[in-house]
């Protein structure tokens, strides 16, 4: 187990950067049954809650990136960031795209149209992560069609039923108080070994036919490279290939189309919600290069100003 600490971390907010719907494996910690925790496992509680895992000025997630498991610390008033689990330096560095300007990215779209400053300044912590390819694939065939609860559950289902479990775990259970076992999600190997019988007991729907077959393709002839590839990958249309080319390539430029984002752009810009040819030709125009970023801004601003 790692303890990784990166100071002066700007543009960063745990909360929009977990909860923009480009992952489904993070969890906030509850910052109150880590209080109740503290109190009752240490004779000075206090002093406790202010130290190490069980600060309370903290925002902490726990979560899984790929084959590794992690505590995500994020102190605000100090912009410290540390992170505790499997995975080096240059793994988290990488995953959490610390070292991209942020800030130069949010004044060039504001730049570009100060009609997307709300929306910016609404997400203004959220960074796009680089998430493994193969998960990413997993992860948003799943999403067709559902909603994050489900996907949630079925991303984790399948990763404990056909997963390799995840070592050095035994810290979380000082956290969240419990016996806690982590599993990676299965190889393309794994996967196209699968039958859709197998994969009953996970509740995928038509998606597990989709995943198995898509899994043989990968095992067939690799993981695609570029957006046309992915669009080969049975049951993954521009809408999937999109959220994969942006989470799992890094083509910044991608602009996933869902309901979400169909209402932020008709909500700040007036376009029709069923004209996504429309809406992605607008995309393209107005974002250029940084489209992904935009996207991800505009999806959280709709669907958390849906919640209130």
């Amino acid at each position: 187990m790692n303890k990784i600490v990166f100071k002066d971390i700007k543009d960063f907010n745990p909360d929009h950067i977990f909860q923009c719907g480009q992952c489904f494996r993070w969890e906030p910690v509850d910052r109150t049954d880590i209080n109740d925790l503290a109190e009752r496992s240490c004779a000075g509680g206090q002093e406790q809650l202010n130290t190490g895992f069980f600060s309370n000025k903290k925002q902490q997630y726990l979560g899984i990136a790929g084959k590794y498991l992690a505590l995500i610390e994020y102190e605000s008033d100090h912009k410290t960031l540390t992170i505790t689990g499997n995975g080096d330096r240059t793994f988290w560095r990488n995953y959490l795209d610390l070292d991209r300007d942020y800030g130069e990215i949010k004044a060039r779209l504001i730049n570009q149209d100060s009609t997307i400053a709300e929306a910016i300044d609404f997400g203004s912590g959220i960074r796009i992560l680089n998430q493994d390819l193969w998960e990413t694939i997993i992860s948003f065939i799943i999403s067709q069609n559902n909603h994050i609860p489900r996907i949630k559950g079925c991303i984790n289902n399948l990763a404990i039923h056909f997963g390799d479990e995840i070592g050095g775990t035994d810290f979380v259970g000082k956290i969240i108080d419990r016996d806690f076992h982590a599993f990676s999600l299965p190889s393309p190997e794994v996967m196209a070994n699968l039958s859709v019988e197998d994969l009953a007991p996970i509740r995928l729907g038509y998606r597990a036919k989709y995943l198995i077959e898509s899994a043989k393709q990968v095992c067939e002839k690799g993981l695609p490279d570029r957006y046309e590839e992915l669009l080969r990958l049975t049951g993954v249309g521009p809408k999937v290939a999109n959220c994969i080319a942006l989470f799992g390539l890094g083509e910044r430029q991608s602009f996933p189309i869902d309901v979400w984002v169909k209402r932020v752009m008709h909500h700040v810009y007036g376009l029709p919600e069923e004209d996504i040819k429309g809406i992605a030709e607008f995309a393209e125009n107005k974002f250029g290069d940084l489209g992904g970023y935009a996207q991800q801004y505009l999806f959280y601003y709709m669907r958390e100003l849906d919640r209130k």
